[in-house]
């Protein structure tokens, strides 16, 4: 990994959820410019999925983050491919489902040095 840091390489991150809207765009945006961290009230602990996404985001940089309406038809192959199902939160990590649900921040880092 430590190659991968002397390159300026990132690892990247995909997390699949629900986001509080009705409706779906097919443009990922990032939630650190908009300071907007709300989901679904129906998916997964919101609360929780926001608090582990500001910890990855300040903690992390190093971690390119996209977070993905898992309703986006643009990213259907990934929804097939990784079994996410709806109100599921789904931790994609370099191409490997890592975690459903929203991990704690423990678990979150320790995902992180697993992978």
């Amino acid at each position: 990994m430590n190659d991968i840091k002397k390159r300026g390489a990132k690892r990247r991150l995909l997390v699949f959820a629900e986001f509080f809207n009705n409706t779906t765009g097919c443009v990922n945006v990032d939630l650190r410019e908009i300071k907007d961290f709300s989901v679904h009230p129906s998916a997964d602990d919101p609360v929780n999925l926001s608090v582990v996404l500001k910890h990855l985001y300040e903690k992390h940089p190093e971690i390119e983050v996209e977070v993905v309406d898992s309703r986006n038809f643009f990213f259907f192959l990934y929804l097939l491919k990784y079994n996410i199902k709806g109100g599921k939160t789904a931790w994609i990590m370099e191409g490997k489902k890592v975690f459903e649900g929203i991990p704690t921040i423990e678990q979150l880092e320790q995902i992180l040095q697993a992978h």
